[in-house]
């Protein structure tokens, strides 16, 4: 039996499950709001013992645009519903950047970057891998850009043993192909990991699931 962490690329999910399928209608919409911990521990194996599910996010700045308070909104509640479920939150953040326009305008604009995300859940493979406090990693992501953290980790701890887990949707063949194992992920895996609409918490307050998180309805023909 070995130690296992599982290590969620936040965004990289979130995407793959908000992606428009077919005009406008997206298929895993209901399944933004789920226990991160459920899916992990499904990952991780029955001869494993999964010890922490650590989310890796960013909470957009509150100069956001149209919405951006909404949005800012939900993800604070679930943020707070996975710390409840016992998933540890690390966060990046955005930072202000100005931009050109490549329309016919080639006017700068103003707008922001996510940050440190990708950086994070690095340090976070290599570090605690190098001080052996897992032997099994998850990783749920399709990035590419964690290939060298794995190569790092494993070169300075060859014993470790890594499962990568694409989200739903997506390819990930690069990132897949530097891991041990892969598993991909299915809708089954979302459905069993779904929180109930109303999560009480200890200091009474209840959370509630958006209400833009529920399912959608598919097009009609």
């Amino acid at each position: 039996m070995g130690q296992t962490f599982c290590f969620i690329d936040g965004f990289n999910l979130y995407h793959a499950l908000a992606e428009e399928r077919a005009y406008g209608y997206k298929k895993y919409n209901q399944y933004k709001w789920i226990n991160y911990w459920k899916p992990a521990q499904e990952f991780c194996g029955r001869s494993n013992q999964l010890a922490r599910v650590i989310y890796f996010t960013s909470v957009i700045p509150k100069g956001w645009g149209r919405g951006g308070a909404e949005k800012r909104d939900r993800h604070e509640c679930f943020i707070r519903a996975q710390m409840e479920y016992g998933v540890e939150v690390v966060h990046g953040r955005f930072r202000p950047v100005e931009k050109m326009c490549l329309a016919k305008c080639r006017l700068p604009f103003k707008t922001y970057e996510e940050k440190r995300t990708d950086v994070n859940i690095a340090s976070a493979i290599i570090s605690y891998g190098v001080g052996k406090a897992y032997d099994n990693a998850v990783i749920i992501s399709g990035d590419s850009d964690l290939i060298p953290a794995i190569e790092t980790a494993k070169h300075l701890n060859p014993g470790l043993y890594f499962r990568v887990v694409v989200p739903i949707g997506k390819r990930g063949h690069a990132l897949a192909n530097a891991a041990d194992s892969t598993w991909r992920m299915r809708e089954a895996h979302l459905k069993r990991s779904l929180m109930p609409d109303q999560i009480p918490l200890k200091s009474g307050e209840v959370l509630h699931r958006p209400q833009r998180w529920h399912k959608i309805a598919p097009p009609t023909s």
